[in-house]
């Protein structure tokens, strides 16, 4: 069954084969490109008759129907004459001509029309320039607030940078302390390594010192024994 698109701008139908592919169409009136909606609304039997030679291009895929009438036409903007100035208002109330009262009351009227007018207009002014110099005031007062806040952060930013200095300063000497005790540390372990040494070449010496003392003991006892025995045998043998 046809299926019917319609054009969203003009919004002029068009009757398309329900095995149309998917895709762009043009609209034969206006030619604006739009998508075919992927679930289109069946033809109705009380469609419009079919209208031929309607077709937007080659890129169509069906026969449009029930062209809709003209868009309408729409009218221009309708602008206000301006006002006539107040002077040109009095030029023409004091050279006319003796005038009817109602018309003497209408001038009357206008005059104070334009009176309260000018009146409204001056407040309006005198109160827009309030506003100017009340904005100007607090701009100069918010102007006044940052840069004072402008020169507070750059003297914290100085006193931060101070102290910044003063921290790597005091890191540079830890870290020359530091260096310092690992070298005496160092130098200590150097010295404690020949003590020790120094230690043990003592404990060998005084080794060899006491197996020389236990030899020469031993000696000193055998030879005495020998003495006692020569003595012993001389007293027998006289």
């Amino acid at each position: 069954m046809p299926v019917l698109v319609t054009c969203p701008r003009c919004r002029v139908s068009g009757r398309l084969p329900d095995d149309a592919p998917g895709g762009t169409i043009g609209c034969p009136r206006c030619g604006t490109e739009f998508d075919i909606p992927s679930h289109p609304e069946p033809l109705r039997d009380d469609a419009p008759p079919e209208r031929t030679g309607a077709t937007g291009g080659a890129d169509d895929l069906g026969v449009w129907v029930g062209l809709a009438a003209p868009l309408e036409q729409t009218p221009p903007p309708r602008t206000l004459a301006a006002a006539p100035p107040r002077h040109a208002i009095a030029q023409a109330s004091a050279s006319a001509p003796d005038l009817a009262p109602e018309s003497a009351a209408t001038l009357d009227w206008l005059r104070e029309e334009v009176e309260r007018f000018n009146a409204f207009v001056a407040a309006q002014f005198a109160h827009i320039r309030r506003g100017r110099e009340e904005v100007a005031r607090s701009a100069a007062v918010a102007e006044s607030a940052a840069i004072t806040r402008e020169q507070n952060l750059n003297q914290q930013t100085a006193a931060l940078a101070g102290r910044a200095a003063e921290l790597d300063r005091r890191a540079a000497e830890l870290a020359r302390r530091v260096a310092e005790f690992e070298r005496r540390a160092a130098e200590v372990e150097r010295q404690e390594a020949a003590l020790r040494r120094r230690l043990d070449e003592a404990d060998e010496v005084e080794d060899e010192i006491r197996g020389h003392y236990e030899t020469f003991e031993r000696d000193l006892v055998s030879r005495r024994r020998t003495v006692d025995g020569e003595a012993v045998f001389r007293r027998t043998a006289g």
